[in-house]
């Protein structure tokens, strides 16, 4: 079930949704709307082990070209601290308008979930689009989650330990993906 503002606001107050900074503005009647941090990727290519090489960028404004795909860092930190709530990210449909998609892939949050999230942001316009530090770029819902006997850990979201800052070096690491998986 997805969940509207007034549960959205009880899950909050009883400690089972994190989002901070929190401002009642961005509250929509089924999400929550998210902005562009100043932390920026973009992709270049793999090393030997299949890490991505990506130049990083920190600024107030990024220009995406036409056809590139760049890794973006939400301001908010968001998300689930429960093991029966989940998050799933979606473009705002103003983004879509403009020739933008955030988050194709990799826009589901497990249960317990909860950091700055990391949107894939692709321009698909035949010229660049220049972009600015808290522009809303997509917003997050939440839903209850039926019979889930644990909640997500890893360093995406620190491994579960919420924390309300951290260095440049630590919000790149966890926007960079791991290398793929492989199993036989």
């Amino acid at each position: 079930m997805l969940l509207g503002n007034n549960a959205i606001r009880k899950e909050i107050d009883e400690g089972r949704i994190f989002i901070s900074p929190f401002d009642d503005k961005q509250l929509t009647y089924c999400s929550y709307d998210v902005r562009l941090d100043k932390f920026f990727c973009i992709p270049k290519g793999l090393n030997a082990d299949g890490e991505i090489i990506a130049e990083k960028i920190i600024g107030d404004r990024i220009e995406i070209p036409p056809l590139t795909r760049v890794l973006a860092s939400t301001i908010e930190q968001i998300g689930s601290l429960s093991k029966d709530i989940n998050t799933k990210i979606y473009s705002k449909s103003s983004f879509g308008r403009h020739g933008l998609e955030v988050s194709s892939c990799g826009s589901w949050g497990d249960p317990g979930y909860a950091s700055h999230w990391t949107g894939l942001i692709f321009n698909k316009n035949s010229y660049p689009v220049i972009l600015k530090r808290g522009t809303l770029m997509g917003q997050v819902c939440f839903t209850y989650v039926e019979s889930c006997d644990s909640k997500y850990i890893s360093k995406y979201n620190n491994y579960g330990k919420m924390r309300e800052t951290y260095s440049d070096e630590e919000r790149f690491s966890m926007m960079l993906p791991k290398p793929l998986k492989v199993k036989l």
